[in-house]
C-alpha cells in the first residue's frame, strides 16, 4: 500500500503541473477527486472503494477532453497513470 500511496501523490502533483487552467469547475472537481483517492489509500479503505474512485477520476479524466483546463495529451497520460493504479488495485483484491 506504501507503493501506491506514492504513486497517488505523485498523481497528484504531475495533475497540478500539467493543469493549464484551474479556475475552471471541472479541474476542482478532479483535483478533489484524485486528492480522494490518496486520502482513500492513507486511511486504508478497501481496495474495491479505491478502484472506485480511480474509475471516477478516469470519467472526469474522459469527459475533460476539450474543456480547456488541460492539453488532451495531458489528460490520456493522467489517464493511463490511473488505468496503471487500477491495476495494482485489483492485484490487492
Amino acid at each position: 500500500m506504501d507503493e501506491l500511496r506514492k504513486e497517488a501523490i505523485n498523481l497528484r502533483q504531475v495533475f497540478r503541473d500539467k493543469i493549464d487552467d484551474s479556475s475552471k469547475p471541472e479541474a476542482h472537481e478532479l483535483e478533489n477527486a484524485i486528492t480522494r483517492i490518496e486520502d482513500d489509500i492513507q486511511s486504508k479503505k478497501p481496495p474495491r472503494s479505491i478502484e472506485d474512485q480511480l474509475k471516477r477520476v478516469i470519467q472526469l479524466l474522459s469527459s475533460g477532453d476539450g474543456k480547456g483546463f488541460m492539453d488532451d495529451r495531458d489528460l490520456d497520460d493522467l489517464k493511463d497513470r490511473c488505468e496503471d493504479m487500477r491495476n495494482q488495485v485489483r492485484k490487492l483484491m
